[in-house]
């Protein structure tokens, strides 16, 4: 008996490196945006953010990552220096990043670089993050440099980093290092929102699948990828347009929500649609209430964030409440919290794709974009994102077992829908067309004889089978039967089809400019082949057909209905039977050797297939 679903040891082994490998990926992302970067390029590197000192001689140490806020504000430029040693090599550069910071620089009064802004329609009220080299000379070797540095903002957003005096381009080239696993992880969600867009698309439109969690799930794991590049300030390594990117960098936090939603209410089986398309209506209300702030110049969209972030917050709470409802909704014919604790646990072991995801999945999400807000506020820039990157990578590595999941289920039922197939329109002996097949390919020629305008159909009846069964038993006549069609399909090629519509009978449809000459020649193999395989097996028996043929042609054929045709055809195939009873009467009465009509020592048939042409 054929096993129809199965699940081989490749596919479950492919399922595991899958994960096991994305598991890698989404910890070593992790821990690279959580892991405080001091570059230190070379040996001789030298960390330039300690030791500086403002007008009034306190000191000042930059954090790699933050500004202390205690001495900057946004009214007016601090100025702070600091001496370069002699321990600094000319030809060096003093490298590092300000963000959200309008900085100039000085050596004794010489200007060496400032911060360029330019307000335009899409650009916030800062300059975003911008990169900074100046070469040092001979000359500057013991003079003071002196930093003006006025914040855009009140927030943790503004800082200068990365502050090393050392070669540029290797400088360039370790940051590019020490943000490997961040873009290897952005390159990793992109990847997926590949996958999981096509995917979405296959089921949706190939499928007649309405699961749309696919699609949600590829968009928002492209912007999210989009997002995580962004926040590497890699680009601006490379592209001047440090403004732009930072607009996008916003707009792309407020357009997160709306895929978000749709993406966790599709996984986790949300049913109250009322509910989410006023999420969703929310989500774009506040985006739009933000871009008429950015436009008007009331309030950029960094500055509108806590709008955005108050908008999660709201959709995290709605979200988790409509989880709980509905769980209470659900919860039917339980008397007591014991006995609905323990039908959660039943549920939690029995379909783990179900209980275990809503809880657990909404939760992480949840907890991590709670995180990154909280960290926001209190400065801790470093963590940007990092905990929603983390849960996000997590929740599409499940996604992806589950496609592959689903894709393994597809399989196995393609492989039970061919199966059925195989038994609708085949025959389960010989593997032949069968009548269903038959009777449908003449309804679709019948349907078409414009593009069809020549067919011949050839009926063909096997003689002496009940002999056969009755005098060698059924498994005999089960191989006489499968040398007729092995001997058939080896005769019959030629734009030629067989079907078995009966027990003893058979059907040969051919479509061809010119099928009268390929029944010809065909019919002269036939008999030929029949005479081998009667020579070469020399049973008890020999193989023995009568046939009927039949042609149509549009421009001469008076009737335009195939089934007229298969009728005629019938009707010769019956009159070659008949003949041939005839022949073997009058080989009786000569007291010829015979058994049951089958000459034994004669090669060829008592019953000859007839192949003359019959014209309709």
């Amino acid at each position: 008996m054929k096993k129809i679903f199965t699940k081989t040891e490749f596919n479950l082994t492919t399922v595991y490196i899958m994960i096991l490998f994305s598991f890698i990926a989404a910890i070593g992302f992790y821990l690279s945006f959580n892991i405080k970067k001091n570059l230190s390029v070379a040996a001789d590197a030298i960390d330039f953010s300690k030791q500086w000192h403002s007008e009034d001689s306190n000191n000042i140490t930059f954090n790699p990552l933050t500004i202390d806020n205690e001495h900057f504000n946004t009214k007016s430029p601090t100025i702070i220096y600091k001496k370069l040693d002699s321990n600094v090599k000319p030809g060096y550069s003093l490298c590092f990043r300000a963000h959200n910071t309008h900085i100039t620089g000085y050596i004794e009064d010489k200007e060496i670089f400032s911060t360029t802004f330019k307000k335009d329609l899409f650009s916030c009220n800062s300059t975003g993050s911008m990169w900074y080299f100046y070469q040092i000379k001979e000359e500057d070797i013991g003079k003071n440099v002196e930093l003006h540095i006025k914040p855009f903002y009140n927030d943790s957003s503004c800082s200068l980093s990365n502050m090393t005096i050392t070669d540029d381009y290797k400088f360039i080239l370790e940051y590019m290092l020490s943000q490997a696993f961040p873009l290897f992880s952005c390159m990793f969600m992109f990847a997926f929102a590949i996958i999981f867009t096509i995917y979405g698309v296959y089921l949706k439109h190939y499928r007649q699948d309405n699961n749309t969690v696919f699609l949600y799930l590829g968009y928002f794991s492209a912007l999210l990828a989009i997002w995580s590049v962004l926040e590497t300030q890699v680009l601006e390594l490379f592209i001047d347009a440090s403004q732009l990117l930072q607009f996008i960098n916003n707009a792309i936090i407020y357009l997160l929500i709306l895929p978000g939603i749709l993406s966790i209410s599709t996984i986790f089986r949300i049913k109250n649609q009322r509910a989410l398309n006023i999420l969703c209506i929310f989500s774009q209300i506040s985006f739009v209430i933000a871009l008429l702030l950015h436009f008007t110049n009331i309030a950029d969209l960094h500055i509108s964030l806590p709008l955005c972030h108050g908008t999660i917050g709201i959709c995290i709470a709605s979200l988790v409440l409509i989880v709980i409802k509905e769980k209470r909704e659900n919860k039917t014919n339980l008397e007591t919290a014991a006995s609905w604790f323990k039908n959660v646990q039943n549920n939690i072991f029995s379909n783990p794709k179900t209980m275990v995801v809503r809880i657990v999945g909404i939760s992480l999400i949840s907890i991590a974009i709670v995180t990154d807000i909280i960290y926001f506020y209190l400065g801790h820039s470093s963590a940007n994102g990092s905990y929603l990157r983390f849960a996000i990578i997590c929740l599409i590595v499940y996604c992806a077992y589950l496609s592959l999941d689903y894709f393994l289920q597809i399989h196995s039922e393609l492989e039970h829908t061919s199966f059925v197939k195989q038994l609708a329109y085949h025959d389960g002996l010989t593997g032949a067309n069968n009548r269903t097949a038959f009777q449908e390919r003449i309804d679709y020629l019948q349907n078409n004889l414009e593009e069809n305008p020549r067919i011949g159909i050839v009926m063909i009846d096997l003689n002496g089978l009940k002999f056969v069964n009755d005098n060698y038993g059924h498994n005999e006549g089960d191989q006489f039967i499968l040398s007729v069609v092995d001997i058939l399909k080896k005769t019959f090629t030629e734009s030629c089809e067989l079907y078995r519509i009966g027990g003893d009978e058979f059907a040969i449809i051919i479509v061809a400019p010119n099928p009268e000459a390929i029944f010809k020649i065909s019919s002269l193999q036939l008999k030929n082949n029949i005479q081998n395989h009667n020579n070469f097996f020399r049973k008890n028996y020999s193989v023995s057909l009568a046939s009927g043929v039949a042609f149509y042609n549009r421009n001469t054929s008076t009737s335009h209905n195939l089934q007229d045709i298969i009728d005629y055809a019938d009707k010769e195939m019956y009159n070659d039977k008949n003949a041939a009873k005839k022949a073997k009467v009058i080989y009786n009465n000569l007291n010829a050797k015979t058994l049951q009509g089958f000459d034994r020592n004669k090669n060829e048939s008592i019953y000859p297939l007839n192949t003359n042409e019959i014209d309709e």
